[in-house]
């Protein structure tokens, strides 16, 4: 049996969590973390806030998108039973984009974030 102290793994839990949201900066190359930096961070920041617009307003909470935040849900689960790498992030790269384009979407004045409508559909 484990005799590790709680606040260990409460710590290892929040670390876990950390690295997976952050961009993946372990490679030697530097390079390739410039650019993890450069377009990585952007793409999280929209998808951190679409998450949280996602999981505060109840209209997203239907049962239609119980499959989209199931599919988080269990990317969250297996991080904190094994190991937090942004290597599991990155394999839901399409549904973490559903979330980027809300968090666009509320950054965006209402004006533009509004659907345009074609001239000549027959709404006039």
């Amino acid at each position: 049996m484990d005799q590790r102290a709680p606040a260990v793994d409460a710590v290892a839990v929040h670390l876990k969590l950390v690295r997976l949201w952050l961009p993946d900066i372990s490679s030697l190359n530097r390079k390739y973390v410039l650019l993890q930096w450069v377009f990585a961070t952007p793409f999280i920041i929209f998808m951190l806030i679409g998450l949280f617009r996602c999981l505060s307003q109840r209209r997203y909470w239907t049962q239609e998108w119980v499959l989209v935040h199931g599919i988080i849900a269990a990317t969250v689960f297996v991080t904190l039973v094994f190991f937090g790498s942004p290597r599991y992030r990155d394999a839901n790269i399409p549904v973490l984009m559903i979330y980027a384009a809300f968090g666009v979407q509320a950054l965006l004045p209402r004006k533009i974030a509004q659907r345009p409508t074609l001239a000549g559909s027959g709404s006039e």
